[in-house]
């Protein structure tokens, strides 16, 4: 039996209540055989399936809809979504992956969909009214507190029998399930080790032998030094294409763009999406394989206060989408959720294992995904294609400016080169002790020079606004300079690092370091050769993602726990996000106007009376006819 003969019993799993079937069965009709044009519609009390396409099972009934106990258009954004979300095609792909779990908690929403709001409602269910007043909860960024006084009062001016939560944690406990949820992962204090996977049953570190818990006296549950959230990347992936609002413009790249020679308009356009389509074309002949970028930047959750914390999200962005849903907050994935206070710096490897070892899945055996607008499964792979950074982002990740071993270009090969060429001879390995020995270079400083060059920034003063507060970012027990942003490396660079140095390093150097300074100052010419390479600059560029990290720093209820607020806000912001792609009748994040609307009404042009005036433009301040 093929894909398109199975009929609805073939569809159900054993042990689980199909509501198609059933349906067919009260009303002995027989049941309509699935194909790929089939769209489904669950009308009835017991969620029964009706379809639009009815040849086979002779004509509709006309009492299929009757004794509804609610108005069919609120139901059907909601039934449109869940189904989505729980295709009895999509059913099979749940069952062949083994994710069970998350199958069963949204089957088990069918119910609560044709759920009225109050006895006698016919405008809202009780899940349609929840869904669209936590959106407008998220959307205006009410306080959890001011949701719960709404929620309180709507409770007493309803009718009695209201099926409405008292509170925002009961109404995010029941939006939850519509979300993909995250992980917590315990991390080691010193960042050496993640407790996953064979280390997930420890309780030290096995590199360093540290505690994987705090010391706590009172008997209870354990508390861990660190914890990382991650946001598995597969379950994001498969939603977009799940989706009829996000299925069609996956391929959009490859179906709809236009390509004209010569001219940059999106990375499919640049040289590095050529390059890997020509290196790889097994991955470039579906369109629907996803290509990523990854960012990070680190910020601090409490914003510009005294306080110094440094919080690392890593974003992903997937280019498969048009322009204009393209590096949107919507359309990106928050993957991890790196914990404070201190940046991680070089142990950030230890962090992104979570990560990188989805992506090699995804690239070496793909998961099997549901198409919605195809009607189709295929293998979905993902690739990476670039990391976008800012400059002191980019340094830790690279390592290339840390002197860390194993990383920075100064290693004992390159110093046995030197001997080799028998030049520099005051840099070549020494034998001490039995021991190899690097001698310090002249360009570099001593633990107590860089304590004294680290004092000179903390006593830099500024004209307001013209960078961040320096003193903020240095560490002078550490002789460490952190959480700088890039236009603090151009200040550093150009303005201070050549009065800084000078008393530390020779003339010849300090002169060297100096004319260097004065060239960053006018440095753009490696500009053109990036857009060549990457195409456009605005979907390669930090702006979303800074923007990105704003919304994130907004989450923060809890100063105590700003990781913990931050994941459980994104989840919910997430679920939300889908949600509100199937809302009509109300403004969500994806049919709100422009902010600068420049249509004008045709009258106001025409009553003017000046043929210079009659165009379509946007008037900037007030505008007054006379």
């Amino acid at each position: 039996m093929n894909q398109a003969e199975r009929t609805i019993d073939d569809v159900a799993e054993p042990g689980r209540t199909n509501h198609g079937a059933e349906f067919a069965r009260t009303t002995r009709r027989p049941a309509a055989r699935i194909t790929p044009t089939t769209r489904f519609q669950y009308n009835s009390r017991f969620l029964g399936a009706t379809f639009s396409n009815v040849s086979e099972c002779g004509e509709e009934n006309a009492n299929l809809r009757e004794n509804i106990g609610v108005r069919d258009t609120m139901d059907d954004e909601m039934v449109e979504m869940i189904h989505d979300l729980h295709g009895p095609m999509f059913e099979e792909c749940r069952r062949e992956s083994n994710e069970q779990d998350e199958s069963d908690k949204i089957s088990g929403m069918f119910p609560e969909i044709k759920e009225e709001l109050y006895p006698g409602c016919l405008k809202f269910t009780s899940f349609n009214f929840l869904v669209k007043l936590m959106h407008i909860k998220v959307l205006n960024r009410w306080s959890d507190k001011s949701f719960d006084m709404l929620l309180e009062l709507l409770n007493e001016a309803f009718p009695n029998g209201v099926k409405l939560h008292v509170s925002y944690y009961e109404a995010k406990k029941r939006l939850r399930d519509l979300g993909m949820g995250y992980e917590s992962i315990h991390v080691c204090k010193f960042d050496c080790a993640l407790f996953w996977k064979d280390y997930a049953s420890l309780d030290k570190c096995p590199h360093c032998g540290e505690s994987r818990y705090r010391l706590n006296d009172r008997k209870g549950k354990q508390i861990p030094h660190k914890v990382v959230r991650y946001f598995p990347l597969k379950t994001r992936l498969q939603r977009l294409f799940l989706s009829k609002h996000t299925a069609k413009d996956m391929r959009w790249h490859k179906d709809k763009r236009c390509e004209t020679e010569g001219i940059l308009r999106y990375p499919a356009d640049a040289e590095a999406w050529k390059h890997f389509d020509e290196q790889y074309p097994c991955f470039a002949s579906d369109a629907r394989n996803v290509r990523l970028a990854l960012s990070s930047d680190g910020f601090n959750p409490f914003g510009n206060m005294s306080t110094s914390y440094s919080m690392w999200p890593v974003i992903l962005i997937p280019y498969n989408l048009p322009p204009w849903k393209c590096m949107k907050a919507p359309f990106t994935f928050l993957s991890l959720l790196i914990p404070g206070p201190r940046s991680s710096g070089k142990e950030i490897d230890i962090y992104l294992q979570l990560l990188i070892d989805e992506l090699n899945e995804l690239w070496v055996d793909g998961i099997q995904t549901y198409d919605s607008f195809s009607a189709s499964f295929f293998q979905l792979r993902a690739a990476l294609l670039w990391t976008i950074n800012d400059f002191p982002a980019y340094g830790d990740l690279s390592g290339k400016i840390l002197n860390i071993d194993g990383k920075t270009k100064d290693t004992i090969k390159a110093r046995e080169d030197l001997a080799n060429l028998k030049i520099r001879k005051e840099l070549h390995i020494q034998e001490i002790e039995n021991k190899r020995v690097k001698p310090h270079a002249f360009y570099t400083l001593t633990a107590a020079e860089k304590v004294d060059f680290c004092t000179f920034l903390k006593s830099v003063k500024f004209p307001d606004g013209f960078s961040s507060n320096l003193s903020c970012c240095v560490n002078l027990k550490e002789g460490k300079i952190y959480g700088l942003k890039s236009h603090d490396c151009h200040v550093l660079l150009q303005r201070l690092l050549p009065i800084g140095i000078r008393p530390y390093l020779r003339k010849d150097i300090s002169t060297t370091i100096s004319e260097l300074s004065n060239f960053f100052h006018a440095l753009s010419v490696h500009l053109p050769w990036e857009a060549r390479i990457v195409g456009p600059v605005g979907y390669s560029w930090m702006y979303p993602i800074e923007k990105s990290l704003r919304y994130l720093k907004q989450y923060v209820r809890n100063k105590a726990r700003p990781e913990g607020s931050i994941a459980e806000a994104y989840v919910i912001n997430e679920s939300l996000n889908f949600c509100s792609m199937y809302l009509r009748g109300i403004e969500t994040r994806f049919n709100r106007g422009d902010r600068n609307n420049d249509d004008i009404d045709d009258e106001e042009i025409n009553n003017c009376g000046l043929s210079i005036f009659s165009q379509h433009i946007r008037w900037l301040g007030g505008a007054v006819f006379r």
